[in-house]
């Protein structure tokens, strides 16, 4: 017996009571939070990517993640990153000043849309695409204070 069994035995009964929870967000349109967006290589192609961290900002799954994806080295998605980047505010001259501009991208609120569609190469295998569908503007009530001439707008 490991070191901390008889620690873990006092929650033997809530455990076997629990259900197992799910990662799934069911399809649908969620408010989010853009609160991460960074480029790195994808994990098995090892094109690098776009990818933009959600946070969902309310209902049933607030706080849940939900992560979008761009190939940043397929020059038929453009369209696409484009009009994604553009949605969220920022327009891009060239493909290389996005490293350089992510910041501008955090702190982003949008609508997004989940849908699972069917496996093009594998039909059994279903997967959960991630489409931006508008920027919102934040609403007075979650807006900050107004920041005073001194910059802390808790001085006054």
């Amino acid at each position: 017996m490991g070191q901390w069994s008889n620690r873990l035995r006092q929650y033997d009964s809530a455990y076997q009571q629990s259900e197992a929870a799910t990662n799934h967000i069911p399809d649908g349109r969620y408010k989010v939070e853009i609160e991460r967006a960074e480029i790195r290589p994808n994990t098995f192609s090892g094109d690098l990517e776009l990818v933009l961290d959600m946070v969902i900002i309310d209902g049933d799954y607030a706080d849940r993640h939900i992560f979008k994806r761009h190939n940043l080295e397929q020059e038929q998605r453009f369209p696409f990153l484009k009009g994604d980047l553009e949605t969220c505010g920022l327009s891009l001259n060239t493909l290389s000043e996005l490293e350089d501009r992510l910041h501008e991208l955090i702190g982003v609120t949008l609508e997004v849309s989940l849908r699972t569609v069917q496996g093009k190469q594998d039909p059994t295998k279903t997967y959960q695409n991630c489409y931006v569908v508008r920027r919102l503007e934040r609403n007075a009530q979650s807006a900050p204070e107004p920041v005073t001439e001194r910059g802390d707008p808790f001085l006054d």
